[in-house]
């Protein structure tokens, strides 16, 4: 068991639910979040924390279509914090869980594996991409043992309202619902499932360097989350496409999550049905 673990972005989204997973421990958390004033590219910043044995490093910019607008502001931060999370975790030998993203691009073959080739396809992509060869490069050359998760489309309550999920959620109460493209195809994964994954590699004898993917295993389309709501909703919405399509969109993914299956005996437990209804009626509930 161990006696401190630190969290970078302990205040966000997932780091929330990641907290309240610990708190059931007798670990000593740490949270290191914005929030707070702590600043990840300040290499400094990591001086007073004293020693530890783990760090989980979710604290990013992760907004894709922001990547676009404000690269530098995207790979500074992503970057930068990560580097001085590795030399921390160096400097007291802890084990790092890095959390990374989706760097598959347009998929060769379906399901995708860990090993599937890499093709970061916009500047959040490839600013997670420089962060995982970091790691490597730390563990490689001083033997940092290393995690990174690979984590498709992550949803759930508290979700900044501008991903794809809480933007229907939050529409559908005013009758109409309108979105950019009805393309795209995902494999959605609840924030509780990956924040148990991530608590089960935190207490795993895994050493060394490992990367994981984690998602559902299955695809679901815009309509088929469409489809969901208005079997749930009480009141009738209209649903619009602008059109509107992102640079070098991915169309299709599906993750293979065999590996961290067999490794770690994790599979996810929340279906999307029930994490639709979950946002749905919590959003009755708290309806502004």
């Amino acid at each position: 068991m161990y006696n401190r673990i630190v969290i970078t972005g302990g205040s966000g989204f997932l780091g929330s639910y990641l907290r309240n997973r610990f708190a059931k421990t007798d670990c000593q958390i740490i949270n290191l979040d914005i929030s707070e004033g702590f600043d990840i590219t300040n290499k400094q910043s990591f001086d007073a924390l004293g020693s530890f044995d783990c760090i989980i490093h979710l604290a990013a910019e992760t907004f894709v279509p922001e990547s676009w607008t404000r690269p530098y502001d995207f790979y500074n931060l992503n970057i930068n914090g990560t580097l001085n999370v590795l030399e921390a975790a160096k400097k007291h030998n802890a084990k790092t869980i890095l959390l990374s993203s989706y760097l598959y691009g347009e998929p060769d073959y379906l399901p995708i594996d860990e090993l599937h080739p890499l093709k970061p396809h916009n500047p959040y992509a490839h600013s997670k991409f420089l962060c995982e060869k970091l790691a490597q490069a730390y563990y490689t050359d001083f033997n940092t043992p290393i995690v990174i998760l690979r984590p498709f489309n992550i949803y759930g309550i508290g979700q900044n309202k501008h991903f794809i999920i809480p933007e229907i959620v939050n529409q559908l109460f005013t009758g109409k619902v309108k979105l950019k493209d009805p393309r795209p195809k995902r494999d959605f994964i609840h924030v509780v499932d990956v924040a148990e994954a991530i608590y089960n590699i935190a207490f795993s004898d895994i050493k060394g360097f490992e990367i994981f993917n984690i998602g559902s295993g299955k695809s679901h389309s815009i309509e088929d989350i469409i489809k969901y709501f208005k079997f749930l909703a009480k009141i009738p919405f209209e649903v619009s496409f602008t059109n509107e399509f992102r640079p070098n969109e991915v169309l299709d993914c599906v993750a293979d999550i065999s590996k961290i299956k067999t490794k770690l005996d994790w599979q996810p437990k929340i279906s999307l049905e029930s994490g639709l209804m979950e946002l749905y009626n919590n959003k009755i509930l708290y309806n502004e």
